[in-house]
C-alpha cells in the first residue's frame, strides 16, 4: 500500500482498526473474594477484575501508603525516634462505637496488631517500617505518622490523601495510618493496585515487603526478638508461592481478609488485590490463582506492518517526483492475551534534503500505546533516488554563487575599511610625533 504524508491520518484510522483485534481475552478465574483486580506492574494493564471499583475497608493494606510516605520523607532510615505516649493510647472498639467515632481516628484498639512499643522507647525509622509492614504494627504506623508530621497525625493523613489523589487513587480516603476501622476510611481494589504499582518503584519498599524475618533490636525498653511477615506466600508452608515477593495483608471484622500481592516471572511483574475474602486462606488462594493463570499465558506475536507491502510517500519541494520510503523488515509486536493493548502508529519524517539516495534514512515509524509509550520503532528508508534536474542544479549553483559573492564582497569591504582605519591612525600618530 502507498501512503502519502497528507493521507496519513486516514491511514491511522485503518491501522487502528486493524490493531483493534489485539483486545484482551480476560483470564477465566473463579475467586471467592468480594473485590479483585490483577494488573501488570509495568504498564498498568488490567488482566482480571471483579468489583474492582467498589469502595471497601482496606484494613492494614493502608500501611502501604504510610510506608511510602515515610520513605519519601525520611532523610535516614537510621534516624532514632523517641516513641511518644499519644501514639500508643488504646480505646476499645465498643467505646469507639459508643462515642460515634468522635475520638481521633488514629487511636489504637486493645486487640489490634502491635509491634509492642513502650512509651519513650527508642527505635529507628527502619525498625518501625519493618515492624509496620511485616508484623502489621498499628503502633509503629502511628509513631511514623507522628514523626513525619511533626506531631500532627491528622496533617499526615491530609498529606497522604493529597498524594494518593495525585497518583490516581480517586476513590480512596484514609483517616488513620494503620487501617483500623473508621466509617469513612475506604479504598478500592483498583486504587490499591495503583498504590502498589507506585510503591514498587521504590527499591527500599521492595526490600522491606520481601523480607520474611526481621530482628527487632534491643532497645532502652526491650530485649531483641524476631518479627515474621504476615504474608504467608513468602513463608515456608502450604501457601508459599515462590514467585511472590510481597506486599501486605489486612484484616478487621468489617473489612474481611484483604491482601495486596506482587509476583514476578521473568520480565513480567504482576500486582494482585483481593478484598473481603471469606478467610485468610481464601485471600491467599485467590491470589495464587490469579498469578498462576497469568503466568501460564503464552506470549503472542502479531504482524503490524509488512515491509514488502507498505510504502510511505512524501511530497518534497522543488521536484515533481514523490519520495518513496519503507521499512527494512517487518514490524511485529508481542503481547499477552489477557492484557488490553491498543496500538497506534506514528510517523516522523526527517528534514529531507536533496539529493536522496536509495537506502538513506528519511524518517522513523513508531508504534505507541494509548499513553504515548513507544513499544516499537523502526527506521524509514528511501526506496528511490531523488535529485534536482540539471537546470535546477545550475540555477541553485548560480544562486549560491551570488550569495557567496555578496558575502565575499561584504567581507572584503570590511577588511578594506579596517585597513584604512588602521592606516589613518598610524598617520595621525606620526603627525603628533613631528609636531612635538
Amino acid at each position: 500500500m502507498s501512503i502519502s504524508f497528507f493521507e496519513f491520518k486516514r491511514w491511522v484510522l485503518i491501522f487502528g482498526l486493524t490493531f483493534g483485534y489485539l483486545s484482551a481475552s480476560p483470564l477465566q478465574i473463579s475467586t471467592t473474594s468480594q473485590s479483585v483486580i490483577l494488573i501488570n506492574a509495568q504498564n498498568g494493564k488490567i488482566l482480571y477484575k471483579k468489583n474492582a471499583y467498589k469502595k471497601l475497608y482496606p484494613a492494614s493494606t493502608t500501611k502501604i501508603a504510610t510506608c511510602l510516605m515515610a520513605l519519601h520523607r525520611a532523610e535516614s532510615l537510621d534516624e532514632i525516634i523517641n516513641c511518644p505516649l499519644d501514639c500508643l493510647i488504646k480505646i476499645p472498639k465498643k467505646l469507639k462505637i459508643e462515642n460515634k467515632y468522635q475520638d481521633p481516628a488514629y487511636r489504637l484498639e486493645p486487640d489490634g496488631t502491635s509491634y509492642g512499643i513502650y512509651p519513650g522507647e527508642k527505635l529507628t525509622v527502619r525498625d518501625l517500617l519493618y515492624g509496620m509492614m511485616l508484623g502489621s504494627g498499628n503502633d509503629a504506623s502511628n509513631v511514623l505518622a507522628y514523626h513525619f508530621s511533626k506531631g500532627n497525625i491528622n496533617q499526615f493523613m491530609k498529606d497522604t490523601n493529597k498524594y494518593l489523589e495525585s497518583i490516581g487513587c480517586l476513590s480512596t480516603k484514609f483517616f488513620n495510618p494503620h487501617g483500623l476501622h473508621y466509617p469513612q476510611h475506604v479504598s478500592t481494589a483498583r486504587d490499591l493496585a495503583i498504590l502498589a504499582k507506585e510503591a514498587l518503584r521504590n527499591p527500599e519498599f521492595v526490600k522491606i515487603v520481601s523480607t520474611v524475618n526481621y530482628q527487632r533490636p534491643k532497645t532502652n525498653k526491650q530485649q531483641p526478638k524476631i518479627i515474621t511477615s504476615t504474608n504467608r506466600l513468602l513463608r515456608e508452608g502450604p501457601n508459599k508461592f515462590d514467585r511472590c515477593f510481597g506486599i501486605k495483608t489486612g484484616y478487621h471484622q468489617l473489612a474481611g481478609y484483604n491482601f495486596v500481592g506482587a509476583a514476578k516471572d521473568g520480565e513480567r511483574t504482576l500486582i494482585s488485590v483481593v478484598l473481603k475474602a471469606p478467610s485468610s486462606n481464601d485471600a491467599f488462594k485467590d491470589t495464587v490463582k490469579l498469578f498462576e493463570a497469568a503466568f501460564s499465558e503464552k506470549i503472542l506475536t502479531r504482524l503490524l506492518i509488512n515491509h514488502q507491502e507498505s510504502i510511505f510517500t512524501k511530497k518534497l519541494k522543488k521536484i515533481k517526483d514523490e519520495l518513496q520510503a519503507g521499512l527494512r523488515e517487518d514490524l511485529y509486536v508481542q503481547y499477552y492475551p489477557s492484557e488490553e493493548e491498543a496500538f497506534y502508529p506514528d510517523i516522523h519524517w526527517l528534514d529531507v534534503k536533496l539529493p536522496v539516495r536509495k537506502g538513506d534514512k528519511v524518517g522513523e515509524v513508531f508504534v505507541k500505546l494509548s499513553n504515548n509509550h513507544i513499544v516499537k520503532k523502526q527506521d524509514l528508508i528511501a526506496l528511490n533516488n531523488l535529485e534536482l534536474s540539471f537546470w535546477q542544479r545550475f540555477l541553485e549553483s548560480v544562486f549560491n554563487y551570488r550569495i557567496y559573492l555578496i558575502y565575499s564582497i561584504g567581507a572584503l569591504s570590511c577588511l578594506v575599511s579596517i585597513s584604512i582605519l588602521i592606516s589613518k591612525r598610524k598617520t595621525n600618530s606620526r603627525d603628533v610625533e613631528i609636531n612635538q
